[in-house]
């Protein structure tokens, strides 16, 4: 068997929402298929986090007001740099740009629905989807 990739580490520059979700969905993937005879505690899990995720993150660490115990608890720490690489969206305009879709001409029916998909996401209409 070969050795798993590792994740890419977090890119603070550029599209660092999308740069975080890749990296949390990266690491969701990692811990399981590399998990040992036991369960990780939380601690070793904060420091696989840190680890992958790269120098930016473990610099940024440090500017983050969080404690100390925070900073080995693996789920406070993907929270606390949630709320950082997250900005709070304008739903308002979201909704608008969702709204005024339309499927452009020769893109299959497939392409515009995963695209409508991957929109609704934004708008927090992925728990209404299957009602429109």
């Amino acid at each position: 068997m070969t050795e798993l990739p590792l994740p890419e580490p977090l890119r603070l520059g550029g599209n660092v929402p999308d740069n975080w979700l890749k990296l949390k969905h990266g690491i969701q993937l990692y811990y399981p298929t590399t998990e040992l005879q036991k369960p990780r505690t939380q601690a070793q899990k904060a420091s696989i986090f840190l680890h992958l995720a790269g120098q930016e993150v473990n610099d940024v660490l440090n500017t983050l007001k969080i404690s100390e115990e925070d900073k080995v608890d693996h789920d406070k720490l993907v929270e606390a740099f949630e709320a950082c690489c997250l900005p709070p969206t304008n739903r308002t305009y979201e909704r608008y740009m969702f709204r005024s879709r339309v499927q452009a001409d020769g893109k299959l029916l497939e392409q515009f629905y995963r695209d409508l998909l991957s929109v609704s996401k934004c708008v927090s209409f992925l728990k209404y989807i299957f009602e429109l």
